[in-house]
Formats: structure tokens, sequence, C-alpha cells
């Protein structure tokens, strides 16, 4: 009956070169970029994806951005004056209960 685990086969000579320089890594550290890359990946990525806080700051940058964006193209246009803002207008009106309702609504459930 042969043993389960075979014998380790014998290494091959090294033919001249220094056993230490045979089996020294290729490089000996990381260059600058590959060491950023991993220090970003591991920052922003877990085993699962994105990490959570990661995606919510990503949403709140896109959605400012996106309000900022429709601010200045209502500013440009002159559908919205922001110096004359002293007073209720019926869009502020209406936006305002329209965000009481969902409140209401959220409250309710």
């Amino acid at each position: 009956m042969e043993p389960e685990i075979q014998p380790a086969q014998p290494e091959a000579p090294l033919d001249g070169t220094d056993a230490a320089a045979a089996h020294a890594p290729a490089t000996a550290a990381p260059s600058l970029g590959e060491r950023i890359f991993d220090w970003m990946n591991w920052t922003f990525y877990g085993s699962q994806g994105l990490r959570a806080g990661w995606s919510v700051l990503i949403f709140y940058l896109i959605a400012g951005l996106l309000g900022l964006a429709v601010g200045f193209v209502f500013q440009s246009f002159h559908l919205i004056d922001f110096n004359n803002m002293d007073h209720w207008t019926a869009p502020l009106a209406i936006t305002e209960k329209l965000v009481e309702f969902c409140r209401w609504w959220e409250r309710r459930r």
C-alpha cells in the first residue's frame, strides 16, 4: 500500500547562482502607485463592494451638484430671483405644504 503523502522531490542544483538571490522576491517594495491603489481599494471597497458610507457621500455629492446646476439654470433664465426672497411665493408655499404632507405620511406609517 502506498502512502497518501508523496515524498518531496529533490530540488535541482542551482547551476552556480547564489541560493539567497534565487529565493529573494522579485521586488523589495511596491511602488508608490501600487501603494496608493491598495490604500484606495481598502478605503472604498470592502468584501461586498463599495462601502455604505462612501455610497451615501457620493449620493449627496451628486444630489448637491444637480441642485446647484438646476438653481444656476433657474437663476440664469430669471425663473427665480434669490434677491427678492423676503416673502412667500406660491411655489414656495406649495413646496412647504408638500414637504409637510410627506412628513405626515411617514409618521402615519
